[in-house]
């Protein structure tokens, strides 16, 4: 039952909150690299899942770029750490890596199952961008 994040979360969250303070423009990939601290090589495996899940637009060729789309407004960040991570539980235990046995599971089994619903609770109650604060 691991819960990992990688800096790709952090860089997605980013990237949105940029577009959002921008909502009338378009942005090279360049400037937003740049912007959030990555490098052009790694934006692409950024904004891939956030073109997929239909938060960002992208316009290809020199005059292209990126921009937010609408239906970012309804995302919470639980939507964005299982849109941009590639495995965010796996089911193993959060003791050994291996799996629990549903017979015999670990000893904090039971707690790290709670923990981990009310994690993805607060995270689903947090939108992925803050559209009025970015937008000030």
């Amino acid at each position: 039952m691991r819960f990992d994040l990688s800096n790709r979360t952090e860089f997605a969250r980013r990237v949105l909150t940029m577009l959002a303070a921008a909502p009338d423009e378009t942005v090279k990939g360049s400037r937003l690299a740049e912007a959030v601290g990555t490098t052009r090589n790694y934006l692409p495996q950024v904004m891939r899942p956030l073109v997929a899940a239909g938060w960002v637009t992208s316009d290809p060729g020199p005059t292209g770029g990126y921009r937010l789309a609408p239906a970012v407004a309804t995302a919470t960040l639980w939507d964005l750490v299982v849109t941009v991570e590639t495995s965010v539980d796996d089911g193993r235990c959060v003791l050994t890596g291996d799996w629990c046995h549903p017979d015999k599971p670990c000893s904090v089994h039971a707690a790290w199952k709670k923990a981990r619903a009310t994690l993805q609770a607060e995270l689903e109650r947090e939108p992925a961008v803050d559209l009025r604060r970015s937008l000030r």
